[in-house]
């Protein structure tokens, strides 16, 4: 099964939760790839663009295939971006390349740029792009300030646009933590939502100077219901 990974923001754990997850199934055998249609912020080396969140994925396992459709330089909203670098945006591009990219794997991730309702143009956010690509949606909460407004706000819009949503994901946060402030709140969000809890991610430090690639697949084995995110029956490694 392939996912649309979405959040209630920027830099909410996306990225980890999208490459430590495709990690762990390369390392199971299955072909992977991660698929961000749209990216801000792209940095260049060697006189070439790149995404960093694709990037950071190469670096996590490089036998991972990634692909994008629309690369930003502006750290903007997308939709201003894109005006600003006068970029024409089409769901049609975004579906042609979706479609061959799913004929040469087993599985993709896809990645929306920012929140749920970050909008892309004008007229067209993340549910859009979820919707013409038929996919099921996997939210990642951030637990932080404010997170319980957020998270609720994200499921309702998914909810409304008729999306299926698979259940929600907590990053920077372990439920065996009984000391972390927010933990309360995340009970209340878990009693709150219909959906399920497919798992946590702990503060991981895998944005620094390195990547430590076993310590999230460890982390990711180890709390993430992978059988239910992809509806299949998954056999645990031990790393």
């Amino acid at each position: 099964m392939n996912i649309f990974v979405t959040s209630t923001g920027e830099k909410t754990g996306k990225t980890i939760f999208g490459a430590g997850v495709a990690a762990v199934m390369q390392s199971l055998g299955y072909e992977m790839a991660v698929y961000k249609p749209v990216q801000t912020g792209c940095k260049y080396a060697s006189d070439k663009q790149f995404s960093p969140d694709l990037n950071f994925v190469k670096k996590l396992d490089p036998n991972i295939k990634t692909y994008s459709s629309y690369n930003l330089k502006l750290n903007q909203v997308p939709a201003v971006a894109m005006e600003n670098e006068h970029v024409k945006f089409t769901l049609e591009s975004i579906i042609r390349d979706y479609s061959a990219a799913k004929q040469e794997n087993d599985i993709m991730i896809v990645e929306g740029c920012g929140g749920i309702m970050t909008p892309i143009t004008g007229r067209i956010s993340n549910i859009e792009i979820a919707q013409h690509l038929k996919l099921p949606v996997v939210i990642v909460i951030d637990v932080k300030n404010d997170f319980v407004n957020k998270a609720m706000l994200t499921i309702n819009a998914a909810e409304d646009a008729k999306l299926e949503v698979l259940g929600v994901v907590f990053n920077n946060y372990s439920p065996t933590d009984k000391k972390n402030k927010f933990h309360q709140e995340v009970k209340l969000v878990e009693q709150m939502i219909e959906h399920g809890v497919l798992g946590y991610i702990p503060n991981v430090n895998v944005t620094g100077e390195g990547i430590y690639p076993e310590s999230l697949i460890s982390e990711i084995l180890q709390n993430i219901d992978l059988s239910r995110v992809f509806d299949m029956e998954i056999p645990k490694l031990s790393f």
